[in-house]
């Protein structure tokens, strides 16, 4: 008797962790969690991620995300949809562009991790984009360490661009000339990402 409660019991719990994945979520409903005082200077990164989605109305799987800084070797962030959190790495290349005012990296690397914390996304996109003659990455998703255009209003036209290819409202080659793309999806796991972008 004491077995088949306590299988009841695991049963049950499995189950509310499931649906607490699965919500469906309007975007500027999503609870965010900043854990440290460096956390919060992603506030307006977060805030833009979160009106892209908001504009696109996308609904997030899960219903809050936690956002930390920390230091890592070799990695700019991770994103896990498991646990919600989103981790920044203090020591980067892109956090270290932030720091001195350069916000398109650090609105890309965050936008990726959010995507995977939030949406449970895969990496995809590893080509190269033209866009006014000069060569940048085609997804916010990608891996890869092509670089993203300035946040300078002249570029409005290809963010637009990289937030709808983000939230899946266009895809990858629609817009641009894509070049050497080896855009990949591995659906078998949420990918827990430990690689955007290289850092010094």
């Amino acid at each position: 008797m004491q077995h088949r409660l306590l299988f009841i019991l695991l049963l049950f719990v499995s189950l509310q962790s499931c649906v607490l994945l699965d919500e469906h979520v309007p975007a500027d409903e999503v609870n965010v969690e900043y854990k440290d005082q460096d956390a919060l200077k992603l506030k307006p990164m977060v805030d833009r991620y979160i009106q892209e989605a908001s504009k696109r109305n996308v609904f997030f799987k899960n219903k809050k995300v936690t956002i930390h800084t920390t230091s890592y070797s070799g990695i700019n962030g991770k994103g896990n949809p498991m646990t919600s959190n989103v981790n920044i790495n203090k020591t980067s290349k892109n956090w270290k562009k932030y720091m001195n005012g350069d916000e398109a990296a650090m609105l890309s690397t965050v936008s990726h991790e959010l995507c995977h914390a939030l949406l449970g996304y895969h990496h995809r996109g590893n080509g190269k984009l033209e866009y006014h003659g000069k060569l940048y990455r085609n997804s916010i998703m990608t891996s890869t360490n092509w670089g993203v255009p300035s946040l300078d209003k002249e570029n409005n036209e290809i963010w637009e661009y990289y937030y709808d290819e983000l939230f899946r409202v266009t895809d990858i080659q629609s817009n641009y000339d894509e070049i050497s793309a080896n855009g990949r999806e591995d659906m078998s796991q949420f990918d827990v990402c430990e690689q955007h972008d290289e850092v010094n």
